[in-house]
């Protein structure tokens, strides 16, 4: 989206009031998360904004063993440390910094650093198939200088004698870049091992539940959890706190959840998860996540059209909307573990509140082992309470 007249108000307004460290550099949860997990950080901002000084504070704090700086700048520098930049080679350059990039992801770096003006979203694109390649967790990061959008301050600061003309160009240019969703990302290691608690509790539900494994027997033909579920995003699990879509202006709650000084502020910031439970269906298998601090980011409870959908094909039919008044905030907050193959994600968030409201609302079969209590609900509906909660660490980010 290019930045007309009111977004370059908007964004001067919120860059003003942004912190100027951010929280990956400075949030000791948040830099231990990092450490043990792969991030890939796509730098972008206009030259003389601050990107080299925010890549060398990043490469001070995660070390240059474990980091990877990949520059579209180094394409232009000869053997002698000399700066010539070449428009005719631009596309060249481009390629050089994702062959670099692609390289230091295959390696396993912890922190991998894509530094570039990355003026539009085509420009970021491939460092998105690069990360999804290689189950990176992707923050797109921007420097947080108060003269980021001043072309006079950007002429004095830029290193390369970039012109005036030339840096406005390029701030004409300058895309506004959100994301399709805003969640909480899980590393590959703890995904890997909710996956699997996940399906070890299945199967000790459906040994609990006689009438759990009859259901499935009966309408899946099977107990294997693997069989009956896709589990499609093992190595990188998230809980969505926000649903964007391709056009905020389409949106003013989304507009507004984009420009929000908060969100901005927690892109790349740790948070502590909870996970008390699982919700089980004939076609989902869900974490019940449960928010703390960060509850205040999220803003993707059921609208209308879901809540009709909760609603159907069930024993809640026959009930009116205002049960939904017994859930609380954030009761939809989940990660999606299995699903039926071909079954859209979403599902599973609606399948996880027809369970909470068919728990709260009918009677149930209550079965006790070690580690929960499995809440029988009929028809394959299920809710496992997990008797000690597990804490989950996740990093604030988007999906673009």
């Amino acid at each position: 989206m290019q930045i007309d007249d009111k977004h370059f108000n908007e964004l001067l307004e919120l860059n003003s009031k942004l912190s100027k460290k951010h929280s990956f550099l400075s949030d000791f949860d948040t830099i231990e998360f990092v450490k043990k997990s792969k991030v890939l950080f796509v730098n972008r901002g206009l030259p003389g904004s601050g990107k080299s000084t925010l890549a060398r504070e990043i490469i001070e704090i995660y070390g240059k063993e474990n980091t990877v700086l990949c520059e579209g700048d180094d394409f232009f520098t000869n053997e002698y440390g000399v700066y010539k930049y070449q428009r005719d080679k631009v596309n060249e350059c481009n390629l050089f910094t994702q062959n670099r990039v692609r390289s230091a992801c295959n390696l396993g770096k912890t922190c991998v650093i894509a530094d570039d003006t990355h003026l539009t979203y085509s420009d970021i694109e491939p460092y998105i198939q690069i990360a999804k390649e290689f189950n990176y967790i992707l923050v797109l990061i921007e420097p947080r200088s108060s003269h980021k959008f001043d072309v006079d301050k950007l002429f004095t600061m830029c290193k390369h004698n970039v012109s005036k003309a030339t840096i406005k160009k390029k701030l004409d240019d300058f895309q506004l870049i959100f994301p399709r969703y805003y969640a909480w990302f899980l590393n590959e290691i703890d995904s890997k091992y909710l996956c699997n608690l996940a399906r070890e509790t299945f199967e000790k539900c459906v040994n609990l539940s006689q009438n759990l494994s009859n259901d499935f027997i009966v309408l899946k033909k099977s107990l294997d959890p693997r069989a009956l579920f896709e589990f499609r995003n093992e190595l990188q699990l998230h809980c969505t706190s926000k649903f964007i879509g391709q056009n905020i202006d389409s949106n003013k709650d989304s507009r507004d959840y984009c420009f929000n000084l908060e969100v901005n502020e927690n892109i790349g910031k740790v948070f502590s998860l909870e996970l008390s439970g699982f919700s089980i269906s004939d076609r989902t298998l869900v974490g019940d996540v449960r928010l703390k601090k960060n509850s205040t980011l999220w803003n993707n409870d059921l609208d209308q059209e879901e809540k009709m959908e909760v609603l159907d094909q069930t024993d809640l039919t026959s009930l009116k909307q205002d049960v939904f008044e017994c859930l609380n905030n954030a009761d939809r907050a989940h990660f999606t573990l299995g699903l039926e193959p071909g079954l859209k994600a979403y599902k599973s968030g609606i399948d996880l509140v027809r369970v909470k409201l068919l728990k709260k609302l009918f009677k149930y079969k209550k079965f006790e082992c070690d580690d929960f209590y499995l809440f029988y609900l009929g028809n394959c509906f299920s809710y496992v309470k997990l008797k000690k909660p597990i804490k989950l660490w996740a990093i604030f980010s988007g999906v673009y």
